[in-house]
């Protein structure tokens, strides 16, 4: 009786420890679950001392688009800005145009207008609502900092009333924002957004780089730009490339990563090769899949990672480098 008692306590925990196993390979397609990973807070682990350039960090292309109008064509992402800050993202692609009336800036991607909700007609999502999101995430974690990577999507918007418009929201509470155009520590910036602007103004880190989708193959992946003096930014974007092409330029990237105390290094995951209708969910899955089997080394300087369709498996492989 107690043979049979104990070998049915051994097929018991042997089963338990398959699916606990099994669960952790959903939760993380990498199956490396971590008990002790703490997405919300996981910047306050890390030195305050150290510049935010040198940080590894997890971020999101065309991060507002969970709802968008043509989402076959121009979602990124399938889960909201919340979600994702959530799941450890820190560094937001943030696209915007002006309201017909110019009077707000709506969260944009190419043609397509960013969304509340999954239906058409459902209200379109603007700036000042994305900032509102961080606000009160910041608030419930002060340990950490948020960058925001602004882009004016149309170009015959007014330049100047979009840069009006977006330091109104700054105005409106001026303790939430960095806009110096340098890199801050971390602790200069824990509880508050980082305004990477890509337009002209004195506000904000100056985030603006060369359009990358050219499709040539270059003999150095991407392109590098400079924040002011002293200070640079390496920016890989090459968004036309097929996908076997497309992870040669992030990989080299990240095993070359020049990211310092005084460059910032993007490296940009996202890709819709040289298709007409362009379907970037197909792409991501194949690229994010790659990068999950890509093994990182903890302590080696990888700059900011930013994904399409971000998952948090993503986003932790990316933050358990630091």
């Amino acid at each position: 009786m107690k043979k049979a008692l104990k070998a049915g306590l051994i097929v018991f925990v042997a089963v338990v420890a398959c699916m606990l196993i099994f669960v952790s390979g959903i939760c993380y397609p990498d199956g490396k679950a971590s008990a002790s990973y703490e997405p919300q807070n996981w910047m306050s682990a890390l030195d305050g001392s150290k510049k935010l350039s040198e940080l590894n960090i997890p971020g999101t292309h065309d991060s507002a688009t969970r709802y968008i109008n043509f989402a076959y064509f121009l979602q990124d992402q399938n889960t909201d800005i919340r979600a994702q800050l959530e799941s450890g993202f820190r560094y937001f692609d943030l696209r915007v145009k002006l309201a017909k009336d110019a009077s707000d800036l709506y969260m944009c991607h190419n043609f397509g207008d960013c969304r509340t909700g999954k239906f058409l007609f459902s209200k379109k999502l603007l700036f000042k609502d994305v900032v509102a999101v961080a606000a009160r995430y910041l608030a419930a974690h002060s340990s950490e900092a948020v960058i925001f990577a602004v882009k004016p999507e149309n170009a015959a918007d007014d330049m100047a009333k979009v840069t009006e418009l977006i330091n109104s929201c700054i105005d409106e509470n001026e303790l939430l924002w960095y806009v110096k155009n340098d890199i801050p520590t971390l602790d200069d910036v824990r509880g508050k957004i980082v305004l990477a602007r890509r337009y002209d103004d004195e506000r904000g880190i100056d985030f603006q780089w060369k359009d990358q989708g050219d499709c040539k193959m270059p003999t150095a992946y991407g392109d590098e730009a400079t924040i002011t003096e002293g200070v640079s930014l390496f920016v890989q974007d090459c968004y036309r490339y097929d996908v076997a092409d497309k992870w040669r330029a992030v990989e080299t990237v990240l095993d070359s990563c020049a990211a310092s105390d005084t460059a910032f290094s993007l490296n940009f995951l996202s890709t819709v090769t040289h298709a007409l209708l362009p379907h970037p969910k197909k792409y991501a899955m194949q690229m994010n899949a790659r990068f999950l089997e890509k093994q990182l080394q903890k302590g080696s300087r990888y700059g900011i990672v930013i994904f399409d369709f971000a998952t948090t498996a993503l986003a932790q492989r990316v933050i358990e480098s630091n």
